[in-house]
């Protein structure tokens, strides 16, 4: 992954790395005597594992210019990746909910483990982890060959691949932890739905400056349209 990025590219992953562990920190910090203390600490390790990545392989030989003819397939992959893995996640929780209500001591009597925090951790991880990742290698994969142009950078499809399972990752422990905003298809708190806007409006919209005609710029456009339809729908900061 991170020797497909340029020099600049992998300076910026880094320091973006870093400027999300910071807001973890504070998010901690603020947090430190409820359970916004936990989400703070995951957005911290989050952020530190990224900034690990990134500095193991900061000094890789960087991508030469030849790389600009070819598809840019490998956040596709991952994103393919991503999605199996939320789909066994999310259909494994949905089993758990099902036998609960058969077998009701299957919640072992804890909060974290009641119909109430789980049921939402299944449609998360199906409909938005499983099927929001698929989508987005689906967008990454269509708009280069409708477009006929390579996506205009390495590092804005990793933002937005990474950082999209970062605020699944977020939603899925806060309805676990109980932070939650209790609206249905909508319960991750203010600080994720700002995360996630901040994903999606990161978009490959710069690969129109190459595209080669007009029916390519509206096959693009479609495709962005039902990514950020899609993202719209999780986010709700009312």
């Amino acid at each position: 992954m991170i020797s497909t990025l340029t020099r600049t590219e992998r300076f910026l992953a880094l320091w973006i790395s870093m400027a999300v562990s910071i807001c973890g920190l504070a998010l901690a910090i603020a947090g430190r005597e409820d359970p916004l203390f936990i989400h703070g600490l995951l957005i911290l390790l989050f952020g530190l594992v990224c900034s690990y990545i990134v500095m193991f392989g900061y000094e890789e030989k960087a991508p030469g210019t030849e790389r600009l003819s070819l598809y840019y397939d490998e956040p596709i992959k991952a994103g393919v990746i991503f999605a199996m893995i939320w789909a066994v996640f999310g259909m494994f929780m949905g089993v758990w909910v099902a036998a609960q209500l058969a077998w009701p001591d299957l919640a072992f009597d804890a909060p974290w483990s009641g119909l109430g925090r789980l049921r939402p951790t299944h449609t998360t991880g199906v409909i938005f982890g499983f099927g929001g990742n698929a989508l987005i290698a689906t967008s990454f994969h269509v708009v280069q060959r409708t477009s006929r142009a390579r996506l205009p950078d390495q590092l804005s499809p990793w933002f937005v691949l990474v950082g999209y399972n970062m605020y699944c990752l977020i939603a899925v422990s806060g309805y676990l932890l109980g932070i939650t905003q209790s609206k249905e298809y909508a319960e991750s708190e203010w600080y994720a739905d700002i995360w996630l806007v901040l994903v999606w409006v990161v978009s490959p919209s710069s690969t129109s400056a190459r595209l080669h005609d007009g029916k390519s710029r509206t096959s693009m456009w479609r495709t962005g349209t039902s990514w950020h339809s899609f993202s719209s729908s999780q986010s709700s900061i009312s």
